[in-house]
């Protein structure tokens, strides 16, 4: 497979509007991740996933970035494609290393691929990696990669081509700008929630429910449960305090005895 260019040092200069703040569009740090499809980052896709003595993740000290596990890429062509993206993304950063040797430095190099897709269909090509961080002499080194994506793209797919040894791959973190605002579709009877984006104090109009026994649930773009408040007998205006949340996407789940509703939030104090 044709070489397109070996990265050595990363250095890029990011284009962000004065206007608008770049906020984290979506991320996988693969927290509870243990090689099944069950444990998998929701809206994600694993093509390879072990649990047993192989093992598709690392948890062992200096094969993960942030915390423990991360991803391991252990087999020829495994692939992982991430869910549709939210907002304008305008750059990615990932952490990665490689665990493996060498035979001689003519042998065959293990090559990563970062493509970029609109309709998850047809996929554009933006970055070669071919100068992976290998065990080299009984050193390894792991390495951060930053790098800008196009605004228009809503999906991406990490391949692997492997020749000898492995990729540890964590830390995954995806930025960009969402200027309007964006919501799951509602209908007539749904929640109000506002403002839309918030700087930290939200505000839910349940006049539409039966406001008894409502429970509101806020998502991180993970799909992980951050916050949550139950009221057993309220009027139809409530008030929730997230300014502690990292500036982001989250999701609001409303539910109540008139069934519940899913909204998208954005947070940019």
């Amino acid at each position: 497979m044709k070489r397109i260019f070996t990265i050595i040092i990363l250095l890029f200069i990011f284009k962000t509007p004065s206007f608008s703040q770049s906020v984290v569009l979506m991320q996988n740090d693969f927290a509870g991740y243990v090689g099944t499809i069950g444990t998998i980052a929701p809206g994600w896709n694993y093509s390879y996933n072990d649990s047993g003595v192989s093992k598709s993740f690392y948890i062992s000290a200096g094969n993960f970035g942030t915390s423990a596990p991360s991803y391991k890429f252990g087999r020829d062509s495994t692939t992982i494609i991430s869910p549709r993206l939210i907002g304008s993304p305008d750059s990615i950063s990932f952490w990665m290393k490689g665990n493996g040797s060498t035979t001689s430095l003519f042998s065959l190099q293990n090559s990563f691929y970062i493509y970029e897709s609109t309709d998850s269909i047809n996929w554009t090509l933006n970055m070669v990696i071919d100068s992976l961080p290998v065990t080299l002499n009984g050193s390894t080194d792991s390495m951060s990669v930053k790098f800008s994506l196009n605004s228009t793209t809503a999906f991406l797919k990490f391949f692997y081509q492997k020749f000898v040894g492995n990729i540890a791959f964590d830390d995954l973190m995806i930025t960009g700008l969402i200027d309007g605002v964006s919501s799951l579709p509602v209908n007539d009877k749904a929640p109000v929630i506002y403002p839309n984006p918030s700087k930290g104090l939200v505000s839910i109009d349940l006049k539409t429910l039966n406001n008894k026994n409502v429970t509101i649930s806020f998502y991180n773009v993970l799909g992980k449960e951050v916050k949550k408040s139950s009221i057993k007998s309220i009027g139809s205006f409530y008030q929730l305090d997230i300014s502690e949340f990292q500036d982001g996407v989250y999701f609001v789940k409303v539910k109540s005895e008139s069934g519940e509703n899913t909204q998208r939030l954005i947070l940019r104090k």
